[in-house]
Parts: C-alpha cells; structure tokens; sequence
C-alpha cells in the first residue's frame, strides 16, 4: 500500500473517531457513574440488588485500569497465505472470513477438546497466525471453543479477531477464522471504570434481571464503530448474566470509558444455554 492512500485511510478513522467521541459525549451526559458515588450509594445498590434476588461476585475490584482507543483495517492476509493450508475444504468470503471443515474430523478423548484445539493451533498448514489466539472460556460451551487475538494483555472479542472451532461428537469439525494483522493506536492511553462500576452501571440502565447471577466479567476489546474499511476498537467491560429459572447466558456490554451500556451487534451471538 502506498504512502498517500494510508494516509487517508488513517485520516478517515481519525475523523470517524471524533465523530464517535462527539456523539458518545453528548448521549451520556446522563449515564450513572458508580466511581463517583458515595460508598453509601454503593450499598444502596448492593442492597438493592439483594432485593431483587440478584447475586454478583463477592470480590469486585473498585481499582479504575486503562484502555487504549484502537483502529485495524481490513486485510487479506487469511485469503492470501490460504494456499499454505491441507487437510480441509475452506473458503474466504468478502469479508476475509475463512471458514474451514476437515476432510478428516480431528478425535479427542472426554474432556480434552481444549488440548485437541490447542494442538491444532501449532501445525501451520492446519491453522494460519495461530500464535495470535488465546482461549475465552467465557465465550467458549459444549458446540464451539472460542479464541480470541489480543492487544497489551486485554482479549479482543470483536468478531473480526476471532477464531472459533466447531465441535461434535468428540471431534473437531472445522472452524470459522478472521484475523486482525495490526492494531494502531489511535489515542494516548485513558483510564478505565473498575468491575464494580460497570456492574453498578448495568444495573441501573435495568439490564440485570430480578432472580439472576452474574456468572462472569471480563475487560476486553470492541469493535464500537466501522469507516470506510477500518475498525475502532475500545476497552468494554463483557458481562455474563444468567437467569436463575431459564439458565441461559446474556451477554451485557459498558462502554470502559464512558461507563455507557453499548448494545451488542446483531452478528455476535448474545445467548447462549449454561452447561451442566
């Protein structure tokens, strides 16, 4: 790519960003921020939460982190390293998704599917860049293994970093692929809400439901805003919440700047059953 053309890819995102800082500040003049209440308000929450039948971890970090706004870009690298791989029948849409299926399923024992995809990830002509992805148990259940890219110790759960293997019947079908091949930072790194904030934030915007758990809670990467082929990522609290009477999962989103909540895009799957 030559200089002039990634200049103006770089001043889209940058313009694109304000874009998004403009209008996120002017719709959260009003959102709740539990680092600023008092430590009374904090126990009127909790104990309001305990009326409502709804239980959260006993240990929640108060400690603020910090984030970085991200941008990535579109690429062809699956597409174009794709000739490396054997074993399978895949294809890359328009959208530099690969999605692949063994010719010959891969077999584990009970239990050792994580071992199997782990493997997996090490032969080069099985798996391209498979180096970039970790394991998120939090996204992960009995039908799929979930891996994720990440930026400076933070996963990023955006679909576009995602690899995700198929499981059946005590073997691995196939997987799904997209790969991010750089992230650039857009801004200076800002601080970010603790746990217990963005829990107190999903709370009163009445996303967490009377007679549920919050199973789990995570700091990671989204991809909150796409322009003209890039991708801005920031810093956003996942949240886990399961109905104590369905036992299904629902996976809540805040904003770790804003302390907003950020509703999920229809193509990430949001629901998912609790296994036993």
């Amino acid at each position: 790519m030559d200089f002039k053309r990634l200049e103006l890819i770089l001043l889209a995102v940058f313009v694109a960003l304000d874009i998004f800082l403009f209008v996120s500040y002017n719709q959260n003049q009003n959102v709740f921020f539990a680092t600023d209440v008092s430590q009374s308000t904090t126990e009127s929450l909790r104990q309001d939460m305990k009326d409502d039948d709804i239980t959260i971890p006993n240990k929640l970090s108060n400690k603020a982190q910090s984030g970085y706004y991200l941008a990535s870009r579109s690429n062809e690298k699956l597409s174009n390293q794709s000739g490396r791989l054997t074993g399978q029948n895949f294809n890359v849409n328009s959208d530099g998704e690969l999605t692949s299926r063994f010719y010959q399923p891969v077999d584990y024992k009970k239990g050792q599917a994580l071992t199997a995809a782990k493997a997996l990830l090490k032969e080069h002509n099985r798996i391209l860049y498979g180096h970039s992805y970790k394991y998120v148990p939090e996204l992960s259940n009995s039908s799929q293994l979930v891996f994720t890219q990440k930026h400076n110790g933070h996963p990023v759960f955006d679909v576009k970093a995602r690899l995700i293997f198929q499981l059946d019947d005590n073997t691995i079908t196939g997987y799904t692929q997209q790969y991010v091949d750089n992230f650039i930072v857009l801004r200076e790194k800002n601080t970010v809400i603790s746990a217990k904030a963005a829990i107190n934030n999903l709370y009163t915007n009445s996303e967490i439901p009377t007679n549920s758990t919050v199973v789990w809670y995570r700091l990671a990467y989204y991809g909150f805003l796409d322009a003209k082929g890039s991708t801005i990522y920031i810093p956003t609290w996942y949240i886990g919440v399961k109905d104590n009477s369905t036992k299904t999962v629902t996976q809540k989103q805040i904003n770790g700047f804003t302390g907003a909540l950020i509703k999920s895009k229809s193509s990430e799957s949001t629901y998912y059953a609790v296994d036993d």
